[in-house]
């Protein structure tokens, strides 16, 4: 599909459902086949998609932060591969979950890779944003990337460097970016608080901020 006929897709489903403020997902397959393990020739890909109401720009979770639980990171090795085997993610993040935390954070080999479903920032005690590069360990976030870009547009110095995991509990900041979380604030990782509680504060809520005028300002604009 052409990126016009994208654009007509979602706005179609955002038509049909009624959708003010929330979601698309969007899942293609290679296609429709039996089942095999290799495969299939001249297959049609398939398309699902649908909408889901959700509190994007507003919420507890964007003004007060969210508890977070390390767990070790189990995936396979191409996890910059968007995909649906998310065994892995699901069972890290119901593990947090079942630990009164909002998200796992996951590390391997001392470092800290990404979040269950999330990019991991962290602010320095020298004001510098760090965040793991891109590679084979980490997911290359739409809105990790859209931070970024507002991160170095916005004079915020910045560094793509592994973050090692004690290191992370002497950051002043740390926070979650994804599609549905827009710029989340870290209060506690496991049962230590992060930078005694302070919210995000300045870097963290400052790029929620720009983040989130610049999706409404997309929206206006009709992109």
């Amino acid at each position: 599909m052409s990126k016009p006929e994208w654009r007509e897709l979602h706005e179609r489903l955002v038509c049909s459902n009624g959708l003010t403020e929330g979601i698309i997902y969007v899942q293609v397959t290679r296609g429709a086949a039996e089942r095999e393990f290799t495969f299939g020739k001249n297959i049609t890909p398939l398309i699902f998609g649908f909408t889901q109401e959700k509190h994007l720009c507003t919420g507890e979770r964007l003004q007060n932060g969210v508890s977070t639980e390390l767990v070790d990171d189990l995936r396979w090795k191409r996890r910059d591969i968007k995909s649906t085997s998310l065994l892995a993610q699901v069972l890290a993040k119901q593990h947090a979950s079942l630990k009164g935390a909002a998200e796992a954070l996951l590390h391997e080999d001392g470092i800290i890779t990404e979040g269950g479903s999330t990019s991991v920032f962290a602010v320095d005690r020298d004001g510098i944003l760090r965040t793991h590069p891109l590679g084979g360990s980490i997911l290359p976030g739409i809105t990790r990337g859209v931070v970024l870009e507002l991160a170095r547009s916005n004079s915020i110095e910045l560094l793509e460097q592994p973050i090692e995991l004690d290191a992370l509990f002497e950051m002043r900041e740390v926070f979650l970016t994804g599609s549905t979380y827009f710029v989340v604030p870290v209060v506690k990782i496991g049962s230590i608080q992060i930078n005694d509680g302070l919210i995000g504060r300045p870097v963290t809520k400052r790029l929620q901020k720009l983040y989130i005028d610049r999706a409404r300002a997309l929206r206006v604009a009709g992109v």
